[in-house]
């Protein structure tokens, strides 16, 4: 009841008890994760409503530490980080944040998630722990602005890999930008992706060329909605 109350309200409280019928409470719980207060049952989930709990024990010791990552993260990015942004902000400086002099190569994607795509319907998923994951189509576009294409996973034979951004061209951009991020009160200089300044889907192109050398900035994405 508690599951159904996240969503039911009265005139789908109905549809959700008969959906319910029958079902333990894990299948409950995924049957409700992605809808909103009003949906029924059968409507389309939405992908950043997937939402996930990390619940973690560990001494003062390391506590102490989670706080001063916090604090320096806050002075390194301008402003105080959410753990969900945390999180990838950190396994970035670790594992290489794609930013010449900052924890990796520039000519290297920051993004190093592999994301599946439907090519008809495009709506994506992330392979995690035994599932696949749906992602929003937010994520997508963002992680398209500069990827590495595997192909069609179907293929009889591997494709041969293609980039949005060339390795080059993704150093002129950086270098071009000074290594930080351009959207105007941003101080960041890690965790840096390249973006469009013109949406692709509006005609927006990856090109450098003298008539409009800034096809490509760099930004700083914590969220989609960065």
């Amino acid at each position: 009841m508690r599951e159904l109350s996240r969503v039911a309200v009265p005139d789908t409280e109905a549809a959700w008890l008969e959906a319910a019928r029958g079902k333990c409470l894990r299948e409950i719980e995924a049957m409700v994760s992605g809808h909103r207060p009003g949906d029924l049952p059968a409507d389309p989930t939405e992908p950043r409503l997937h939402r996930r709990t990390i619940t973690l024990e560990v001494s003062p010791e390391t506590y102490d530490i989670w706080r001063k990552l916090h604090a320096l993260a806050a002075e390194e990015h301008g402003q105080r980080l959410s753990d969900d942004e945390l999180i990838p902000s950190l396994f970035r400086r670790a594992y290489g944040d794609g930013v010449a002099g900052h924890g990796g190569a520039a000519s290297a994607p920051s993004y190093k998630i592999a994301l599946k795509q439907c090519p008809d319907c495009k709506r994506a998923w992330q392979y995690s722990g035994g599932r696949d994951l749906e992602v929003d189509p937010a994520v997508v576009e963002c992680a398209a602005c500069d990827a590495v294409h595997l192909g069609s996973l179907d293929a009889a034979a591997p494709e041969r890999t293609t980039t949005t951004v060339t390795p080059r061209k993704r150093e002129q951009v950086l270098a071009r930008d000074g290594h930080c991020c351009t959207v105007p009160g941003c101080r960041r200089i890690i965790g840096l992706d390249l973006h469009h300044i013109h949406y692709q889907s509006h005609g927006g192109t990856t090109r450098w060329a003298i008539s409009h050398p800034s096809a490509l900035s760099t930004t700083a994405l914590s969220t989609p909605e960065g």
